[in-house]
């Protein structure tokens, strides 16, 4: 056996693999939603991927040299990995979404179903912007070869449904379309070509925009209170290699609810001083200022208003436009009312998100059981609606 035969039995070995891995999602018992992954998305990366093996099979042979294969076989080999770590995370999330208990419910709670149409509702005027669905997985992420949107375990509740309109976000905003067929977004991402850090951190603040702008207030209220810690590394003015810091994020989410304010007689006023307030006082706890460098905020505002500014015209008809029914929720979440009669036939997902974090924005001290009591009934309240859409 000679270095030949090795690379021909590491090539080989990984081919098997690929057979392995698609054989186990064909025979899993999906829905039908789920299997049109496996047989659309899935199997094209598996095609795509064992054609490429196959062909260095082929050359490898042949060639009068073969030390130039070790490095493409480490990259097939995590090109490989990379997609045997996703069907896993497919078949568990499948699996915990529709896996039922004893008394008839989700292992999941029913939130992946519940974000599924949160999405849906969103989207209702542009379905092509939502192709997927929902799953749990370590962490929030969208995978755009599959469309499928990640939330994170075990964080299944009201409070972490805004963070799935993010992650929508990342494949909606490229994807969007101008009246003349072009892709505004993905022009720009695509001129940062050669700076993928710069890259990165648009597609950051584009995904911040549209989970603004189509949710609503529920999307900075969940950074706020629930993701972002003034003691991260990027708090303030250092930024990661995959996301801007979060005080830029803050002042970029903030500019996007004050332009939607102004355009509707200024109903965020009242919520932006509580949220702006929290964040002060959030930040000066950690012995840190919310204010950035002025050359940072100059040169985000600018690059705000721009993007702003196209989404607006381009998806106007899925801005938010619910908060009068989202603040007569709030007033009402809190009480011993039976779910349903909160809900009318008007009623929306995203009304009771945005209900649900006005109320928990505007509480003095934290009662943990009526947090949780709340939360609870939001979930139910949303479980109700997602019934009825589907």
């Amino acid at each position: 056996m000679d270095d030949r035969d090795v690379l021909m039995t590491q090539v080989q070995l990984l081919l098997q693999q690929l057979n392995w891995a698609e054989q186990m999602l064909q025979s899993l018992p999906l829905a039908e939603q789920f299997r049109k992954t496996v047989a659309t998305s899935f199997a094209n990366r598996f095609r795509h991927t064992r054609g490429e093996l196959e062909r260095m099979q082929t050359t490898l042979q042949i060639s009068p040299s073969v030390a130039s294969y070790w490095g493409a076989l480490q990259r097939r080999n995590a090109e490989c990995r990379a997609l045997f770590d996703e069907c896993l995370s497919f078949i568990g999330g499948v699996l915990v979404r529709e896996h039922k208990l004893a008394d008839g419910s989700s292992l999941d709670g029913g939130v992946c179903r519940i974000a599924d149409a949160l999405l849906h509702e969103l989207m209702n005027e542009t379905p092509e912007l939502y192709p997927g669905f929902t799953l749990l997985a370590e962490s929030n992420f969208f995978t755009e070869t599959t469309g499928i949107v990640r939330l994170r375990f075990p964080e299944y509740s009201v409070w972490n449904l805004p963070v799935a309109v993010h992650e929508l976000g990342h494949y909606a905003m490229p994807d969007l379309k101008d009246g003349m067929g072009g892709r505004p977004f993905q022009v720009k991402l695509q001129q940062l070509a050669a700076e993928p850090q710069r890259a990165a951190h648009l597609q950051e603040y584009l995904a911040d925009l549209f989970a603004v702008y189509t949710l609503g207030p529920a999307y900075i209220c969940a950074c706020l209170l629930w993701r972002f810690n003034p003691k991260d590394e990027t708090a303030l003015n250092a930024d990661g290699e995959q996301h801007p810091s979060h005080a830029k994020r803050l002042h970029f989410m903030m500019q996007t609810l004050e332009l939607m304010s102004a355009a509707n007689d200024y109903e965020y006023a009242g919520l932006l001083k509580i949220l702006r307030e929290l964040w002060q006082h959030s930040w000066q706890s950690a012995d840190l200022a919310i204010e950035l460098e002025p050359k940072a905020l100059a040169a985000l505002k600018v690059m705000q208003k721009e993007v702003y500014n196209i989404l607006d015209e381009h998806l106007w008809s899925a801005r938010f436009a619910r908060w009068p029914q989202a603040k007569k929720l709030a007033e009402e979440i809190g009480t011993e009312q039976p779910a349903a009669q909160l809900l009318n036939d008007e009623s929306r997902l995203a009304d009771v998100v945005n209900a649900a974090w006005l109320w928990r924005v505007r509480q003095q001290g934290t009662d943990r059981e009526q947090l949780r009591q709340v939360g609870a009934r939001a979930l139910d309240l949303c479980r109700l609606l997602a019934q009825q859409k589907h």
